[in-house]
């Protein structure tokens, strides 16, 4: 089982090069019988950079998100009471999105696919990229 970031998410999804080899390979791994985890903050966060520009979707953004949610192995977790307080205790150096990220991977165990320096940085979950 691993979590993504939303980063990892649309760099796979996306097909982007910028997907680290290792990231890929976990990604594949998990997709042969394991379990890709994707918070569902994440989707607030496609949406956000979309409204902003900073992202452009083969669709519009609810079909996107629903399409990765139809995904075989992909799993969309929602922000429950133990992942908010998990994230309330981590560094508030890092966002509130990335600490909600970070606390899904840390709740249900496994690595957390990223490549956010400060998230590999500050936090106690194993990360890959």
């Amino acid at each position: 089982m691993i979590t993504l970031d939303t980063h990892a998410l649309v760099c796979w999804l996306s097909g982007r090069r910028s997907l680290s080899k290792m990231a890929r390979e976990a990604i594949e791994k998990e997709l042969n019988g394991g379990e890709i985890l994707i918070s569902a903050i994440s989707a607030l966060e496609v949406s956000d950079l979309v409204e902003s520009g900073q992202l452009v979707l083969s669709m519009d953004t609810p079909s996107w998100l629903a399409t990765v949610a139809s995904i075989e192995g992909v799993r969309i977790v929602p922000v429950d009471t133990e992942i908010a307080f998990r994230a309330a205790r981590l560094s508030p150096t890092l966002l509130s999105n990335q600490r909600i990220i970070v606390a899904t991977a840390r709740t249900f165990g496994g690595a957390l696919v990223t490549q956010n320096p400060k998230v590999r940085a500050l936090t106690h979950v194993e990360t890959i990229w």
